[in-house]
């Protein structure tokens, strides 16, 4: 059978036999980098299975993507669209219902034959099922969801993805098929700030000058000079700057708290990042969206505005999902040119850059700082280089 992609690019050949396996009703789990094209796979199993007046569940990790997807079906489907999230519960009873994961798991256990009535399950963000604090939820939704419903489940790269799958197929006794994708259709480069210079090689960095820096204090006493191993703190506006003579804007910087976000966002709009006509066009659309959501009076956005005047913007768990949703479009509009946020941003939010940036790569946990996990540097990583609009992303 010869399909018309849904989406601009022609089908890459993974997600041309995942369609293949899903057009057979197969349960399947995929596997590809962040940004390689996942969703095609969620797009097209919803669109398949509204053609043919059937029902499917879409789950997301969080309330932000959550709400993201239900605008972008909305404006595709209209009222056969439906959310539960906790927060928010629209059309609930429609042919495609987009839930958290939590909400999914409470479902079938509360009321199972609301379930029973729906022929697929998205699986947004799986490789959650090792996660130390959620894990369990997961595990749960899979285990009771109702064996004849087919899933989709769709992952991050993770080195145990055949163990998982094999997991699925014991637990509901049918056959899992399998795809992994390691190629990213949009090339990565990584770059190091260093004392407030770029090197794009680790071997640039001289040994007795970078590496070793737990030991500098120690050195420079031991020698008796003060002033030879003085280290530069790297400044982020300084690196922002020189992303903005690179022409590698728009930017999305990761931070690892919510204070720490509102702090860069300030520190890096010092000068503006847009032009006088970006600004107004900008501040326009800010305006209509918080006149959209009943915000135009809420002094509390004042910070903000001011920021988004220098096409900056912050974003975390610590705000108004209203404001969040206001930041995330003006953001998707490309207007705005850095974007401040906490690692949830990566999870899945349909916000591409051209360039990425981590501000550490450790973070706070309950045991004290620990550095951040592969997995979550690459899904960080992974929204830079826009298909489409971007040769290479910038890390």
């Amino acid at each position: 059978m010869t399909h018309v992609p849904i989406h601009p690019f022609p089908y890459d050949p993974f997600q041309a036999r995942a369609i293949e396996i899903i057009d057979r009703d197969c349960s399947l789990f995929v596997a590809a980098p962040t940004g390689s094209g996942k969703t095609v796979l969620a797009d097209y199993v919803i669109e398949r299975t509204l053609e043919r007046h059937q029902r499917v569940i879409y789950t997301a990790p969080i309330k932000a993507l959550s709400n993201q997807k239900f605008r972008d079906f909305t404006a595709r489907h209209g009222e056969q669209v439906g959310i539960l999230t906790g927060d928010v519960t629209i059309n609930p009873t429609a042919p495609l219902v987009i839930m958290t994961t939590e909400i999914y798991r409470n479902t079938l256990l509360e009321d199972p034959e609301r379930v029973s009535a729906y022929h697929w399950i998205i699986f947004d963000e799986i490789h959650y099922l090792d996660d130390p604090e959620r894990g369990t939820v997961w595990e749960e939704a899979i285990l009771f969801s109702p064996p004849h419903i087919q899933l989709l489940c769709l992952s991050a790269t993770i080195p145990n993805v055949e163990e998982l799958a094999q997991w699925i197929r014991a637990v509901h006794q049918r056959p899992v098929e399998v795809i992994e994708e390691t190629k990213r259709p949009v090339p990565l480069t990584v770059l190091f700030q260093c004392q407030n210079r770029i090197f794009t090689d680790l071997n640039d960095l001289k040994r007795e000058g970078y590496r070793n820096v737990e030991q500098w204090p120690r050195v420079r006493h031991h020698q008796g000079h003060p002033h030879r191993w003085a280290v530069h703190a790297n400044r982020i506006d300084r690196l922002v700057r020189e992303l903005q003579d690179r022409e590698r804007l728009p930017c999305i910087l990761f931070t690892f708290g919510r204070r720490r976000a509102e702090e860069l966002a300030w520190e890096i709009a010092g000068e503006s990042l847009v032009s006088p006509e970006e600004r107004a066009v900008l501040r326009t659309m800010f305006e209509t969206l918080c006149a959209q959501f009943h915000l135009t009076h809420d002094r509390s956005l004042e910070p903000l505005r001011h920021l988004i005047d220098r096409g900056v913007g912050y974003h975390h768990a610590g705000m108004m999902p209203l404001v969040k949703e206001v930041v995330e479009r003006c953001f998707t509009s490309r207007l705005m040119k850095l974007i401040v946020t906490t690692e949830t941003f990566a999870l899945g939010i349909n916000m591409p850059a051209r360039s990425v940036v981590l501000d550490a790569l450790q973070k706070r946990s309950d045991s004290g700082f620990e550095l951040l996990r592969r997995r979550d540097v690459l899904q960080m990583a992974g929204r830079a280089g826009r298909r489409g609009m971007d040769e290479a992303g910038f890390v």
